[in-house]
């Protein structure tokens, strides 16, 4: 008997609290012509949502399983694409990004991206990070308040000139940055990678 169980028969008999959950809804499977059959509880807002006009509702059901199992053989008999995963899973976010053609999974989609990243070259991938602000060095920080010329004319000044009182407040004023800024540079918290300038001494 067992063996003649579809999924979301397996879900309706097992798991009846599911019922309770989607006792209130009415699901609607309809028919974008030539591009997908989908279910939802709200047939305008998911056409509108996708971009489409033109639609027409195939059937209705009280029960999420016995929808879920219509849409996915309506898929099959209109030879559109067929979802991978159970109308109602992906409703609650268990295991495919709900709303998008073929059903593609969380997974899927992770693993797509980390297959784009690597079609790159450490370099390209390094370039790329401080290109959009990803890396947390110089430049690249989304938190840089200065350029690097700045930050390695703070520096050079810090090691030139005599350490006095209040050293730390006059670059702050003549870089137009903040006294922290000056400290954490000075103090070799921050911006690490650069050298002061070589300057020559008579």
């Amino acid at each position: 008997m067992l063996n003649n169980l579809d999924i979301s028969d397996f879900f309706r008999i097992f798991i009846p609290i599911k019922d309770l959950i989607y006792k209130s809804y009415m699901y609607y499977i309809y028919h974008i012509p030539g591009i997908k059959i989908g279910c939802t509880t709200e047939v305008q807002y998911r056409i509108n949502k996708q971009g489409f006009k033109e639609f027409e509702i195939l059937e209705s059901h009280e029960d999420i399983y016995k929808a879920s199992n219509r849409e996915r053989k309506l898929q099959k008999e209109y030879g559109l694409p067929v979802d991978k995963v159970p109308y109602f899973i992906s409703r609650n976010n268990w295991g495919s990004k709900a709303g998008k053609i073929g059903g593609n999974t969380h997974s899927e989609l992770r693993n797509k991206k980390a297959s784009d990243i690597g079609k790159k070259t450490w370099k390209q991938n390094f370039k790329d990070v401080v290109a959009k602000r990803r890396s947390y060095k110089g430049e690249g920080n989304v938190r840089c308040t200065i350029t690097e010329e700045t930050a390695i004319n703070i520096l050079t000044d810090y090691i030139n000139e005599p350490k006095k009182y209040g050293l730390f407040i006059v670059l702050a004023k003549k870089y137009n940055c903040s006294k922290r800024v000056v400290q954490k540079i000075c103090r070799r918290e921050t911006w690490l990678h650069i050298k002061p300038n070589q300057q020559e001494h008579s």
